[in-house]
Protein backbone atom coordinates (compact mmCIF):
# COMPACT_ATOMS: atom_id res chain seq x y z
CA UNK A 1 0.00 0.00 0.00
CA UNK A 2 2.85 2.26 0.80
CA UNK A 3 4.75 1.57 -2.36
CA UNK A 4 1.60 2.19 -3.72
CA UNK A 5 0.80 5.84 -3.13
CA UNK A 6 3.99 7.03 -3.82
CA UNK A 7 4.02 5.58 -7.13
CA UNK A 8 0.46 7.05 -7.92
CA UNK A 9 1.49 10.95 -6.37
CA UNK A 10 4.54 10.36 -8.51
CA UNK A 11 2.90 9.56 -11.54
CA UNK A 12 0.73 12.79 -11.02
CA UNK A 13 4.02 14.56 -12.64
CA UNK A 14 3.40 12.67 -15.63
CA UNK A 15 -0.25 13.82 -15.93
CA UNK A 16 1.26 17.27 -15.17
CA UNK A 17 3.85 17.43 -17.64
CA UNK A 18 2.45 15.68 -20.65
CA UNK A 19 0.24 18.20 -22.11
CA UNK A 20 3.31 21.20 -21.13
CA UNK A 21 5.73 18.40 -24.12
CA UNK A 22 3.33 17.98 -25.82
CA UNK A 23 2.81 21.28 -27.25
CA UNK A 24 6.47 20.81 -28.56
CA UNK A 25 5.57 17.96 -31.00
CA UNK A 26 5.89 19.92 -33.74
CA UNK A 27 9.36 21.19 -32.97
CA UNK A 28 11.68 18.42 -32.26
CA UNK A 29 14.72 20.15 -31.16
CA UNK A 30 12.41 22.03 -28.51
CA UNK A 31 10.70 19.09 -27.28
CA UNK A 32 14.52 17.16 -27.15
CA UNK A 33 15.19 20.40 -24.97
CA UNK A 34 12.31 20.33 -22.78
CA UNK A 35 12.33 16.44 -21.80
CA UNK A 36 15.87 16.48 -21.47
CA UNK A 37 15.87 19.25 -18.52
CA UNK A 38 12.49 17.65 -17.09
CA UNK A 39 13.86 14.30 -16.93
CA UNK A 40 17.47 14.95 -15.18
CA UNK A 41 14.84 16.96 -12.65
CA UNK A 42 12.79 14.01 -12.66
CA UNK A 43 15.22 11.58 -11.86
CA UNK A 44 16.94 13.47 -9.21
CA UNK A 45 13.78 13.99 -7.29
CA UNK A 46 12.87 10.22 -8.00
CA UNK A 47 16.57 8.97 -6.79
CA UNK A 48 15.59 11.07 -3.64
CA UNK A 49 12.54 9.62 -2.90
CA UNK A 50 13.32 6.11 -3.24
CA UNK A 51 16.39 6.85 -1.23
CA UNK A 52 14.31 8.07 1.67
CA UNK A 53 11.78 5.29 1.42
CA UNK A 54 14.64 2.52 1.32
CA UNK A 55 16.42 4.09 4.40
CA UNK A 56 12.65 4.71 6.15
CA UNK A 57 11.27 1.18 5.87
CA UNK A 58 12.35 -0.17 8.80
CA UNK A 59 10.32 2.92 10.85
CA UNK A 60 7.58 3.18 8.59
CA UNK A 61 6.65 -0.33 8.83
CA UNK A 62 7.13 -0.25 12.25
CA UNK A 63 4.81 2.41 12.73
CA UNK A 64 2.17 1.43 10.46
CA UNK A 65 2.30 -2.62 11.56
CA UNK A 66 4.07 -2.94 14.63
CA UNK A 67 7.73 -3.96 15.24
CA UNK A 68 8.96 -7.15 14.12
CA UNK A 69 7.53 -7.34 10.35
CA UNK A 70 11.47 -8.02 9.09
CA UNK A 71 9.80 -9.32 5.96
CA UNK A 72 7.66 -6.28 5.30
CA UNK A 73 10.62 -4.19 5.39
CA UNK A 74 12.41 -6.29 3.25
CA UNK A 75 9.59 -6.01 0.65
CA UNK A 76 9.59 -1.97 1.02
CA UNK A 77 12.81 -1.74 0.83
CA UNK A 78 12.96 -3.87 -2.48
CA UNK A 79 9.74 -1.92 -3.88
CA UNK A 80 11.85 1.33 -3.10
CA UNK A 81 14.58 0.97 -5.96
CA UNK A 82 11.48 0.63 -8.33
CA UNK A 83 10.20 4.21 -7.35
CA UNK A 84 13.16 5.34 -9.82
CA UNK A 85 11.69 3.02 -12.84
CA UNK A 86 8.13 3.12 -12.66
CA UNK A 87 7.03 6.59 -13.18
CA UNK A 88 9.82 6.85 -15.52
CA UNK A 89 8.51 4.05 -18.01
CA UNK A 90 5.72 5.98 -17.74
CA UNK A 91 7.96 9.28 -19.07
CA UNK A 92 9.21 7.73 -21.49
CA UNK A 93 6.06 6.37 -22.99
CA UNK A 94 4.36 9.49 -22.85
CA UNK A 95 7.47 11.08 -24.58
CA UNK A 96 7.24 8.31 -27.19
CA UNK A 97 4.08 9.21 -27.98
CA UNK A 98 4.52 12.81 -28.41
CA UNK A 99 6.85 11.80 -31.24
CA UNK A 100 4.42 9.82 -32.48
CA UNK A 101 6.37 6.23 -31.91
CA UNK A 102 3.70 4.14 -30.91
CA UNK A 103 4.36 0.81 -32.64
CA UNK A 104 7.77 1.17 -30.80
CA UNK A 105 5.13 2.13 -27.40
CA UNK A 106 3.00 -1.13 -28.21
CA UNK A 107 6.41 -3.30 -29.02
CA UNK A 108 8.00 -2.52 -26.15
CA UNK A 109 4.79 -3.38 -23.87
CA UNK A 110 4.65 -6.42 -25.15
CA UNK A 111 8.09 -7.13 -24.73
CA UNK A 112 7.68 -6.13 -20.85
CA UNK A 113 4.60 -8.35 -20.35
CA UNK A 114 6.32 -10.92 -21.98
CA UNK A 115 9.80 -10.75 -20.08
CA UNK A 116 7.47 -10.04 -16.88
CA UNK A 117 5.71 -13.63 -17.05
CA UNK A 118 9.03 -15.19 -17.94
CA UNK A 119 10.29 -14.09 -14.49
CA UNK A 120 7.47 -13.44 -12.07
CA UNK A 121 6.43 -17.40 -11.80
CA UNK A 122 9.67 -18.49 -10.85
CA UNK A 123 10.29 -16.01 -8.46
CA UNK A 124 7.09 -15.94 -6.93
CA UNK A 125 7.51 -19.94 -6.46
CA UNK A 126 10.97 -19.73 -4.95
CA UNK A 127 11.06 -16.49 -2.84
CA UNK A 128 7.04 -15.56 -2.20
CA UNK A 129 6.32 -12.06 -1.66
CA UNK A 130 9.78 -11.14 -2.03
CA UNK A 131 10.21 -12.84 -5.76
CA UNK A 132 7.01 -10.42 -6.67
CA UNK A 133 8.84 -7.55 -5.02
CA UNK A 134 11.80 -8.33 -7.20
CA UNK A 135 9.56 -9.20 -10.77
CA UNK A 136 7.81 -5.76 -9.78
CA UNK A 137 11.82 -3.96 -9.87
CA UNK A 138 12.79 -5.92 -12.89
CA UNK A 139 9.43 -4.99 -14.85
CA UNK A 140 10.00 -1.74 -14.11
CA UNK A 141 13.84 -1.41 -15.03
CA UNK A 142 12.82 -3.65 -18.43
CA UNK A 143 10.58 -1.18 -19.55
CA UNK A 144 12.52 1.81 -18.84
CA UNK A 145 15.27 0.36 -20.59
CA UNK A 146 13.55 -0.83 -23.70
CA UNK A 147 11.97 2.83 -23.68
CA UNK A 148 15.05 4.48 -23.51
CA UNK A 149 16.25 2.59 -26.29
CA UNK A 150 13.72 4.26 -28.78
CA UNK A 151 14.50 7.81 -26.75
CA UNK A 152 18.38 7.25 -27.87
CA UNK A 153 18.07 11.05 -29.04
CA UNK A 154 17.28 12.65 -24.95
CA UNK A 155 20.79 10.82 -24.12
CA UNK A 156 22.79 12.21 -27.03
CA UNK A 157 24.79 15.88 -26.33
CA UNK A 158 23.62 18.60 -27.50
CA UNK A 159 26.03 20.21 -30.65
Amino acid sequence: KIYGVVVKILHIFNQVIYPHLSQYHCDINCLIQKTKKLLYFYVAILCIVASLLFLLSPLIIDLMYGVGNDKAVSILQILSLSIVAAPLGGFFTQYLIIRSKKKEVLRITFKTMLLNFIYVIPLIVFFDAVGLAIAVVLTGFTQVLLNSQCSHELFRKAV
